[in-house]
């Protein structure tokens, strides 16, 4: 007999009828195989080169320390050398691990560091285990490690590994810093623990491991172990001058079109008297949980939310849009409000806006990641970041125009 509860109730019958009706339509604009989600405000920046740069130099002299460990305290032939050090989501390096997998997550200076070794890192280099050969390929057969090999891995490789990470950074301080902890083997990486959100940014190192011998195939010597450090490290590192951010070479872009269709933000009022600077915050007339405005040759027409296609810039249309600019104060909102926020903009063709409607998805021509673009008086005065000011948006100056 059927359980009475999994009888669904008319209400949610009428629900998910509604849901199929309002199938999404997408736009030309949409890539077939595109990956759509809802695009998160909260992201933190894109990280600097001169951080990456520091980073690396860093990471390079740890790498001469584990090489000096494993040689000496492990007796491990091994060379440890960094093969790079790169700016990702913390979403992004999760996915890149394989499963099963040798994590390690830990805190550090009010952030997470999360550290992974290839199974057959440790199984070659570690455990003196060889790979066994099937169809002509060469492949661990791995499953799970047991409680042994984790014990292993934990105490006599992620141990020591952390505790040479803090060494190096400390050479580079001017006071004392906190040791690394909260070790824990993670048995399944995708249910981490530590940090905010999967789409915080962060850096990860690839070191690779040449175990003995001087094979003449280079690929088939290399053996790969990844430490992620998340955004609060990177920042803490800056705070205490351990690594610097640098300032950024000043670059004149080629100018772009912009483009007939526009994704609005908010607005907010700048006094002719007020003078911006670098780090100053705007607060803006548009709430969180409020839908962002499309314009098409200077007419307000749609409301719509964020979104990021792929790693570009999109938007969805909601529906007809109720303008949000109504105060009591001013005759005319647009005059008040002399400084808008625009997330980005596209260039469409009469035909083609004319066959969006609700559900329809436009990509822009901006990346998720650029800056979106202050405008007073419809001249561009500067760029900068999204910010949350309470229940408001704000945006944080980035540089001036």
């Amino acid at each position: 007999m059927s359980d009475e509860n999994e009888v669904l109730s008319q209400e949610e019958i009428d629900e998910l009828l509604g849901a199929i009706g309002c199938a999404e339509k997408y736009s030309k604009f949409e890539k077939g195989t595109s990956k759509v989600k809802i695009l998160d405000f909260k992201r933190p920046d894109i990280i600097g080169k001169s951080t990456i740069r520091n980073l690396s130099n860093i990471l390079e002299e740890y790498c001469l320390s584990l090489t000096k460990y494993f040689n000496n305290d492990l007796e491990i032939s091994a060379k440890a050398h960094l093969a790079s050090v790169d700016q990702l989501t913390r979403e992004e390096f999760i996915r890149c691990i394989p499963t099963p997998t040798f994590s390690i997550s830990s805190s550090w200076l009010g952030g997470v560091l999360l550290f992974n070794v290839n199974p057959a890192t440790f199984l070659k280099g570690f455990l003196g285990r060889e790979a066994k050969k099937k169809n002509q390929q060469t492949r661990f057969l791995w499953k799970s490690p047991n409680a042994f090999e984790k014990n292993i891995f934990r105490n006599f490789v992620a141990n020591s590994c952390m505790e040479l990470l803090e060494q190096a950074f400390f050479k580079r301080s001017e006071t004392a810093l906190l040791p690394i902890t909260k070790i824990k083997f993670e048995d399944n990486p995708t249910f981490l623990p530590y940090g905010e959100n999967y789409c915080e940014m962060g850096a990860m190192a690839t070191i690779e491991l040449t175990f003995g011998g001087t094979g003449t195939n280079r690929k088939d010597k290399l053996y790969p172990m990844d430490i992620f450090f998340n955004e609060q490290i990177l920042e803490k590192l800056c705070e205490l001058n351990i690594i610097y951010h640098g300032e950024k070479n000043k670059v004149v872009e080629l100018e772009k079109p912009q483009g007939n269709l526009l994704a609005e933000i908010g607005r907010c009022r700048l006094s002719n008297e007020l003078k911006l600077e670098k780090n100053m915050i705007l607060e803006l007339n548009a709430l969180t949980d409020a839908t962002l405005k499309i314009f098409i040759d200077g007419y307000e027409k749609w409301s719509c939310e964020a979104l990021c296609l792929d790693d570009s810039k999109a938007v969805r249309i909601d529906g007809v849009s109720d303008s949000m600019f109504e105060f009591s104060d001013a005759k005319d909102s647009d005059d008040f409000y002399n400084t808008r926020v625009i997330f980005g903009w596209a260039n469409v063709s009469k035909k083609e806006s004319d066959g969006f409607d609700k559900g329809s998805i436009i990509e822009l021509d901006q990346k998720w990641y650029e800056d979106v673009f202050v405008y007073k008086n419809d001249m561009l005065i500067a760029k900068g970041e999204i910010v949350i000011l309470g229940e408001n948006f704000g945006v944080k100056i980035k540089g001036l125009c």
